[in-house]
């Protein structure tokens, strides 16, 4: 509940600052107090998600260690991984947009290649490239099962996303006019982004956690030592 608490912190009020901008920009009465919401949230949103992805990493592999991780351990983790996860992201995520642009599949090769960099850059503290290249070694053999499971996410997240705005528009918000439209989706936008901060994180650390174990024969131990 520790981290999930962090990502509303980090990642949901941010986004609901977002939101409150963005709703506030297209009315006919938009202020300068809405842009600087937005630009604001935007702003703390950038830095939030990536320290919340690093602490729910550590976290994460820690526990499938049998290894606690108190709040504090964390939240250090998540602070000295920012600026190198902040650059994986803007990395990858400017190579796999011309992916995307070129016929969608050369981006979701790419997406599938460097699904594990980031726990690369938690777990094992290295550079931006290093992990790239550690997640295509890793994921070798086992894109076509990690590529399932990206599908499997995508579809959730498209249902989860379906529902959240057919609650959003029946109580008023995103194409609602007014304080109470914007109330509900600042709250709809918080709220899912929180959980999925948390949940694409967990997964992604899982993902690494089981992949190191399957192709390098690494027991608990060693999974463990990459924090020490």
């Amino acid at each position: 509940m520790a981290f999930f608490a962090a990502a509303a912190l980090f990642v949901g009020i941010p986004s609901a600052l977002m939101a409150f901008g963005q709703a506030d920009l297209t009315t006919s009465e938009a202020s300068a107090t809405a842009f600087l919401a937005m630009i604001l949230g935007w702003a703390l949103y950038l830095v939030g998600a990536y320290v919340v992805q690093g602490m729910v990493v550590k976290a994460a592999i820690n526990s499938f260690n049998d290894k606690q991780t108190t709040f504090g351990e964390a939240l250090s983790a998540g602070a000295k991984v920012f600026l190198p996860l902040l650059g994986l992201a803007i990395v990858a995520g400017v190579a796999t947009g011309f992916g995307y642009i070129l016929l969608i599949v050369p981006g979701i090769m790419l997406t599938v290649l460097w699904s594990v960099s980031a726990p690369a850059v938690v777990a094992e503290k290295r550079g931006v490239f290093e992990a790239m290249q550690r997640s295509r070694d890793l994921t070798r053999g086992y894109r076509w099962h990690i590529f399932g499971l990206l599908v499997i996410y995508l579809v959730l997240s498209m249902v989860v996303g379906m529902l959240v705005g057919g609650v959003n528009l029946a109580a008023g918000g995103t194409f609602g006019g007014g304080a109470p439209g914007t109330v509900v989706t600042m709250i709809t936008n918080a709220l899912t982004n929180t959980l999925t901060s948390v949940v694409a994180s967990a997964g992604v650390a899982a993902l690494y956690y089981e992949l190191r174990a399957i192709k390098e024969g690494a027991g608990p131990e060693q999974l463990a030592s990459v924090f020490d």
